[in-house]
């Protein structure tokens, strides 16, 4: 809408939008007369004016002189100016009143221009591409680097060597799979550790270092919150432990601890997990002993028995070992991949010590918080030691792990083969460094342990030279601070002073934030939904997972997509919202935007308490201070576009200072998007039947892209068009997808240059269910086979039986009534079954399963009309062989409620009570509202489980009483509780599974998947 506005001293000034004119306008407005110019402030042309006067129409300012002289009440100078009409509303009070005075004009108003585009597509996306790529480039050769292995280190010579380790990892693994209980991993593993520490103290003597080393076993009971819920019971845990101590040195006996654990999963020889680990510590103590110095405090080596039995070893040491009190920190090394560079994934808790130790003293820091929060939200179903010490023994620590190569994660591909050369020595290193900086200081956190608890932090490396450790309250403080000072920055650009016509009507200012708001957030939907596209078509065409064996399938299927849909919602939105701002005016207000957008994110985080929020602190930083000094210091408030900018040079050179700006924040969220990819992509492999991977993962590769599209977006509308873009990316897509439909892409292969194996696991079981008065009413055996993915159970296999086998869904019975060795039921919910012949061998035939009802008893508490209240209490005697499960289902039904209230475990039952994933019993007219599972660990001693369960009933009947002539149950039709008891048996030998019928099965699959195979026998009751 034009207007022609003629101001007068009896109006108020106006504050139109804020222009520099052009050298027309100058010389039409030396004709204005010198009491005019003195008298009134001179009013700006609108931001449309200007972006027609660009092209060319230096007409849009008259000078109406004669027409003035005319009317006595109006002698200055008016100039028309063009709005925006999406800002005809929002503009200010005072524009309605110069509108009246104005209203007899009769100039033609300027035809409207949208705003100029003068950079090609080919120059804007050659520029990000090099740009990323560079980036990329530095990221892919710091991930990939890994230090020079020393040759020809004496025994004598303090220095870490990956000969003497490689020496040890190759003598633990010749073992074989050493599950806990074995005799591979409780004697063989235990007593070569002891001696080799022995041989050591005979070479290098007791002094200055003196050295202790035993062989323990202990027994315990704990509750987990893992895999949704889980009680742990065991005896006969072997832990094998070193000390290394100089009396007369130390400080005090506070101590530090180094733990790694001996077992390997069920069926690998675990070379990365965890063997390689428990080498290193044999190095690290060589070192140390030969170093000839002596320490300030003792360090504890803790050489665990049993992790992978759900973390029994560390809580046997943490809470019977005599030296358990002296420990003030702890140091935990494990593996999720194999070789490749160790990652600091935890930290804490609630102590900053040695994560800042770790960033101070090693030679090769590489970590990230973000990899702390998604392990510690349960995103990803695994755990390790440091829970234990965290929770148990109440101390800091910080945790380590291989994770490149996660495709052999406890598989029979896990051997030595896999850790690449000198991932062995860049551990080693930064162990000894760290470990000697905390022995050795007489300040570090083992001697001032109050001194560090002032909470967690947050951490990450830069490309892997140093390492960035910020305490979360100070972080938190900090961004809270970026929130208020954007408040500030914004009521500052809102704010309206008549008194200052330069400025910009802050309505107007906060109508057109809400437009590029709208627009940034409608296109960073359209982004998120683009690959989602993608991945439901390959979902629901039956080609799921076509990314699994390389990361860089799934970035060619999901990030072109992504591309498109932002810059097509975006051009589209901006062209709606702002049609003839000029184009320095949108990009202003695109910055804006992009940082509010980041800032709101970031106050989300923090108020979460989330730490991962310091990435995008990083990112709002600098484009916060930039806005800052432009609005500030050049008072460039987007509404001018100086002559001769709208070319492609200029704008190309702004479109590189942005990314040159944004070139830290960028580096860091392109090497952690990098290591998720590195991590996640294998993990979808053991993801379970339930969730498919592909969401999951086309969700990944839009959140990566975001942060680089926020910052490109103040750019995006100056591209003449981006057909050519659209075109070449959307044939991509179907190019790639027609490729990943038709095979193209093999999901699963084991080749010589990449391991990347379907992984099943196959129980041949014997199942037994006993009725209510102990009559055997189901009998079968067969081979239980369980996907972890979401794409194997289409997936032929090769072995016709199990390829013909229908799926069987767990739809009713407790924990589906399959012989679970953990708690799995949530993630796994459709297998196969394949009818066979009872498993025989060895070990079930030493010790078979055996439960047997010790004792019954029923106390009536209450009895009136309406209810009767009873405590019913059963004791249960457990034999079987070194792992055996448990499951306790109470029953309800229309007239009876049943509760667990108390077991014998010293564990609180609410605390570990699980929601149960099938209601269903299967016994007519009862359901399930919570259930129970308990893992126990017997070790090699085989003695009886003894287990008391104690129940309180709530019955609706005055039917439900204890019966003299049923004295096997209460009444003859009302069940309380249905248990299950598991024996698992593991086998031995990496290559061979422990009956004929499984072997067969063995024998028959595709190279590509990887088969983990054991014995379970499994009985349920109903009591």
């Amino acid at each position: 809408m034009d207007e022609n506005v003629r101001p007068s001293s009896s109006s108020k000034s106006v504050e139109p939008q804020r222009a520099f004119p052009s050298r027309s306008k100058v010389s039409n407005m030396s004709k204005v007369s010198h009491k005019s110019r003195e008298s009134h402030k001179p009013v700006a042309i609108s931001p449309s004016s200007r972006s027609v006067e660009h092209q060319g129409h230096s007409s849009h300012v008259t000078h109406h002189s004669t027409h003035h002289s005319t009317h006595p009440s109006n002698h200055h100078t008016s100039f028309e100016i063009e709005k925006n009409p999406r800002d005809k509303d929002s503009c200010c009070s005072h524009s309605k009143s110069i509108g009246a005075t104005t209203s007899h004009q009769h100039t033609a108003p300027p035809r409207p221009q949208p705003p100029p585009r003068c950079l090609t597509e080919a120059a804007f996306f050659s520029t990000i591409i090099l740009f990323m790529s560079v980036l990329m480039g530095l990221v892919n050769v710091s991930y990939n680097s890994l230090p020079k292995v020393p040759k020809n280190i004496k025994h004598d010579i303090p220095v870490f060597s990956e000969h003497y380790a490689r020496f040890h990892l190759q003598n633990i693994v010749s073992f074989g799979p050493r599950p806990a209980g074995s005799m591979e991993n409780d004697h063989n593993t235990a007593l070569y550790i002891k001696k080799e520490v022995q041989k050591l103290v005979r070479l290098l003597g007791q002094e200055p270092v003196r050295t202790e080393v035993e062989i323990t076993d202990g027994q315990g009971e704990f509750g987990l919150d893992f895999l949704g819920g889980f009680g742990s019971s065991y005896q006969g845990v072997v832990n094998t432990v070193v000390r290394l101590s100089s009396p007369h040195f130390h400080e005090s006996d506070n101590s530090l601890l180094v733990n790694c654990h001996t077992d390997s999963a069920i069926g690998t020889v675990g070379a990365s997990d965890d063997a390689v680990s428990c080498a290193i510590m044999l190095e690290i103590i060589r070192v140390i002993m030969a170093l000839n110095k002596p320490l300030r405090s003792p360090i504890i080596f803790l050489f665990n028995g049993a992790e992978e039995n759900i973390l029994q070893g560390s809580h046997s040491f943490i809470t019977n070992h005599r030296f358990a009190p002296q420990v003030k920190a702890f140091i935990n090394l494990e593996a999720a991949g194999a070789g490749g560079k160790e990652i600091v994934f935890q930290t804490g808790p609630n102590n900053p010590g040695m994560a800042i130790t770790w960033a101070r003293s090693v030679p090769y820091p590489f970590g990230t918080v973000i990899a702390e929060d998604l392990f510690q939200s349960g995103f990803v179903k695994s755990d390790t030691d440091f829970r234990i010490f965290r929770d148990f023994g109440h101390i800091p620590g910080i945790d380590l792990a291989y994770m490149k190569n996660g495709y052999v994660y406890h598989t029979k591909y896990d051997n030595v083969s896999m850790i690449s050369t000198g991932s062995i020595q860049r551990t080693g290193e930064n162990m000894l460094e760290m470990v000697k900086a905390l022995s050795s200081n007489v300040d570090s956190i083992l001697h001032f342990p109050d001194k560090y608890k002032h909470g967690n932090v947050a951490f990450f490396d830069i490309l892997g030279l140093t390492m960035i450790v910020i305490p979360a309250k100070l972080l938190f403080i900090f961004n809270w601070i970026i929130y208020f000072l954007q408040i500030g920055y914004f009521a500052n650009r809102f704010y309206y002073s008549p008194s200052d016509v330069t400025q910009c009507c802050g309505v107007v200012h906060g109508m057109r934030l809400g437009y590029a708001l709208t627009s940034m957030l409608l296109s960073s939907v359209c982004l998120f939904l683009a690959p989602l596209l993608v991945a439901f078509i390959l979902i629901f065409s039956g080609n799921t997972m076509t990314f699994y064996s390389d990361w860089r399938i799934a970035v060619l299927l999901y990030l072109p997509l992504a591309v498109v849909g932002y810059i097509k919602c975006m051009r589209s939105l901006t062209k709606y919202f702002f049609p003839y701002s000029p184009g320095r005016a949108i990009d202003i207000i695109y910055k804006d935007a992009m940082i509010t957008i980041l800032t709101l994110l970031l106050i989300c985080l923090t108020t979460k308490g989330i730490k991962s929020s310091v990435f995008l602190a990083i990112f709002v930083v600098p484009n916060f201070a930039r806005r800052f000094f432009q609005f500030y210091v050049t008072k460039d408030q987007g509404s001018v576009l100086p002559p001769g900018l709208c070319s492609e040079h200029p704008i190309l050179v702004k479109l590189i200072i942005t990314l040159c700006i944004n070139i830290v924040p960028l580096l860091i969220f392109l090497q952690n998007s990098h290591l998720l990819m590195e991590f996640f992509i294998p993990l979808t492999g053991r993801m379970g039947t339930e969730m498919p991977s592909d969401i999951i993962v086309s969700l990944l590769v839009s959140a990566s892209l975001l942060p680089l599209m926020l910052v490109v977006s103040d750019s995006i509308h100056y591209v003449k068009s981006f057909r050519r873009c659209y075109k070449f990316f959307v044939r991509l897509t179907i190019v790639v997808v027609i490729a990943a439909t038709y095979g193209h892409f093999v999901p699963y292969q084991v080749t010589d240059n990449q391991i990347a194996p379907m992984r099943l696991i196959a129980q041949h079981t014997h199942r037994t269910f006993y009725g209510i008065a102990g009559q055997v009413t189901v009998m079968d055996s067969g081979i239980l086979v369980h996907c972890l993915d979401y794409r194997c159970m289409t997936t032929e296999t090769n072995h016709l039986p199990l390829d013909q086998a229908q799926s069987i869904v767990c739809r009713k019975g407790l924990f589906c009534h399959w012989p679970w060795y953990v708690p799995l039921e949530k993630g796994i919910r459709r297998s196969r079954y394949i009818a066979t012949d009872p498993p025989v061998s060895t070990d079930i035939k030493q010790h078979p399963l055996s439960v047997r009802l010790e004792h019954r008893e029923v106390e009536v508490l209450s009895k009136n009309k309406t209810h009767t209240e009873l405590m019913y209490r059963i004791n249960l005697a457990i034999r079987g062989p070194s792992h055996v499960s448990l499951q306790i289902g109470p029953l309800q039904s229309r007239l009876t409620k049943s509760k667990l209230s108390k077991w014998s475990l010293d564990i609180d039952p609410n605390s570990v009570k699980r929601k149960s994933t099938i209601r269903h019993s299967s016994h007519e007219g009862y359901h399930f509202n919570k259930w129970y599972f308990v893992y126990r660990h017997n070790g090699c001693s085989y003695r009886p489980w003894r287990v008391q369960l104690e129940f309180h009933i709530l019955s609706l009947s005055d039917k439900f009483t204890s019966s003299k002539s049923h004295p096997h149950y209460l009444g003859c039709t009302y069940p309380v509780v249905e248990v299950g008891v598991s024996a698992h048996y593991l086998p031995t030998n990496a290559h061979m599974c422990s009956t004929a019928q499984l072997n067969n099965v063995k024998d028959d699959l595709h190279d590509f998947i990887a088969l983990t195979c054991f014995e379970s026998i499994y009985e349920n009751f109903i009591y």
